[in-house]
């Protein structure tokens, strides 16, 4: 894992904050996070996976990147690859390691089933004050909460930070504020387009769909 290393610290100097100032700008910065590291790697069938976030002092965000080398026959062997994306300078260094050692290397992910995560932010536009919008993954597999107006159900998957919600339905059809039922809209539609999720340096949770729409949760107990 020296490699590693090596590719952190080159990268490490960085003269102003490297922090998104809202999780708009956090998408944007994500996907292009994403999209030099799948280009870097170079890999065929890259699968880029979601970001370790290191602290405003490094600024970096380090990516596992999967794939297969270009031309390589069928059933080549996956190589993995870190990628350390450089977020003042949008610099990119990726290095090749053997897929046992991330897997020792990486950190575990923070559990985030079995909380009320209350929405703050529903694709940059804010949320309407004391209005209630709620994401519960169950550990069975469902996925619950309040939509602004209805209650939803659904199910989800969850694997290291790739996240998908689908099957969403609502618990009821009753009509509120015309407001509340853009607002409802909104929500459920970006839900179903998540992708991914992360837990930013704040608490926040942050899912994402491909298109940079994104949802802002908090914890509700920490409110």
């Amino acid at each position: 894992m020296l490699a590693r290393g090596a590719a952190i610290a080159a990268l490490a100097p960085a003269a102003a904050s490297t922090y998104a100032s809202t999780p708009h700008a956090w998408a944007a910065l994500d996907a292009r996070s994403a999209a030099e590291c799948s280009r870097v790697a170079g890999l065929a069938d890259a699968k880029v996976g979601a970001p370790v976030r290191f602290g405003d002092e490094l600024g970096i965000d380090v990516r596992v990147v999967t794939g297969t080398v270009p031309n390589a026959p069928h059933d080549a062997t996956p190589v993995a690859m870190l990628c350390a994306f450089q977020r003042s300078s949008g610099g990119v260094e990726v290095v090749e390691v053997p897929e046992a050692a991330l897997l020792v290397a990486l950190p575990t992910a923070p559990e985030i089933r079995g909380i009320t995560w209350r929405a703050e932010d529903i694709g940059g536009g804010g949320i309407i004050d004391r209005t209630r919008a709620t994401l519960v993954l169950g550990a069975d597999g469902s996925v619950s909460g309040n939509a602004s107006c209805n209650a939803y159900s659904g199910r989800y998957t969850l694997a290291g930070g790739a996240l998908a919600i689908g099957e969403l339905s609502l618990a009821n059809d009753r009509s509120c504020a015309p407001s509340l039922m853009s607002q409802e809209k909104r929500f459920l539609e970006a839900l179903g387009a998540v992708r991914s999720v992360e837990l930013l340096p704040t608490g926040a949770l942050l899912a994402s769909g491909p298109d940079g729409q994104s949802l802002r949760f908090f914890p509700e107990t920490a409110r």
